[in-house]
């Protein structure tokens, strides 16, 4: 399917600005500085927001109005979405304006869960839960402490401090 290059966009209201989990990221957002994160833009209005985008004002508004409907209903017949995490319940956008977006740029950052590990680093085996003689797993490999959900910021000491004990206990393994 052809849609002439346009690209998926993620938009934001006041209020849910306000309890993103990172209000600098957001900062730097609006102010050009996030990098591959992306540049957020500030619209009065959705009819504004929709003509950067290249998007028809009535079928976003559309959308949008059957999303609220199903955020206040308490369910999201359409893909069955949670609309609770971590302790934070999704609410209903403003669509008054102002209004908030970005264009989502797909990439990994970061991927929970993975191979299972021991205390050493060692792989564990699915069959039997035995470590793997000799296979250590570190970083984004292994399956991680944070499981579904990480903490930001916590992936690189985590993939420094598995590193170290798997590296010492692969120098104190005897050789085969």
């Amino acid at each position: 399917m052809q849609n002439g290059d346009k690209k998926p966009f993620i938009i934001y209201d006041e209020k849910s600005l306000g309890k993103f989990h990172n209000l600098n990221r957001v900062q730097r957002s609006l102010n050009g500085l996030n990098g591959i994160d992306g540049t957020m833009v500030k619209y009065d209005n959705l009819s504004e927001l929709c003509k950067a985008f290249g998007a028809d004002p009535k079928i976003v508004e559309d959308e949008l109005v059957k999303y609220n409907a199903m955020i206040l209903e308490g369910k999201d017949a359409q893909f069955d979405k949670p609309l609770e995490r971590s302790g934070r319940k999704v609410e209903a956008l403003d669509l008054k304006g102002p209004l908030f977006a970005m264009v989502i740029n797909p990439r990994l950052n970061y991927t929970p869960g993975g191979i299972r590990t021991d205390l050493q680093g060692r792989a564990i085996a699915l069959k039997d839960g035995k470590p793997i003689e000799g296979l250590y797993v570190v970083g984004e490999a292994s399956g991680g402490l944070h499981g579904q959900e990480r903490m930001t910021g916590c992936s690189m000491p985590e993939c420094a401090v598995f590193g170290m004990i798997a590296g010492e206990s692969a120098a104190q393994r005897k050789s085969i």
